[in-house]
């Protein structure tokens, strides 16, 4: 099944660039259905290795079928779909590894936006980051307990170190667009 998903992410993007069979919108849709199959798939085979695979999928896609011009509005927003995609699973499931792709992922590109694209002198910028910002980590914070408020469990030492570097992370981001220089 796995090798199944990948040929169909790789051929997608082959169609997109090499052949032009689809529009980028057709093509990263497309994308976006793999992703939701292949976590449904997760789900009802009982299996992680899927559910990181339609992370690492869904995460690849907007680099898949980018065409160079960068918009970090329309990216962060399909980061937060995906990453409210996870939550919606950790909800059903308690699989710490994708609840800690998805995070490593999400901060990666974010912090890497954040380095080299951010703009500190135009505030819809600065706004737009600290909207996105927040909203990561409401979603993380939720992501790492949901479950073990769900089933009444304790918390473990990884779920509390998670959720202490969420909150380091997010006041390190909001310090850093606030003090005006990336």
């Amino acid at each position: 099944v796995g090798g199944g998903i990948a040929v169909l992410y790789l051929t997608i993007a082959i169609a997109f660039h090499e052949y032009q069979i689809f529009s980028q919108t057709v093509a990263f849709l497309l994308m976006v259905i793999i992703t939701g199959f292949t976590i449904l798939l997760s789900i009802s085979y009982n299996r992680v290795e899927l559910a990181v695979l339609a992370i690492l999928g869904g995460f690849a896609s907007p680099f898949m079928v980018s065409t160079g011009q960068g918009n970090y509005s329309v990216l962060f927003t399909y980061v937060l779909i995906l990453d409210a995609g996870m939550l919606v699973l950790a909800y059903y499931k308690k699989w710490n590894l994708v609840n800690i792709v998805s995070y490593a992922f999400t901060l990666i590109l974010f912090g890497s936006w954040l380095g080299a694209k951010f703009d500190s002198s135009d505030p819809s910028m600065v706004g737009g980051a600290l909207i996105f910002a927040t909203l990561f980590y409401l979603v993380f914070f939720a992501m790492n307990i949901v479950h073990n408020i769900r089933e009444n469990v304790k918390f473990r030492a990884l779920e509390i170190t998670l959720l202490l570097s969420n909150t380091f992370f997010y006041f390190a981001v909001g310090m850093i667009i606030l003090s005006g220089e990336p």
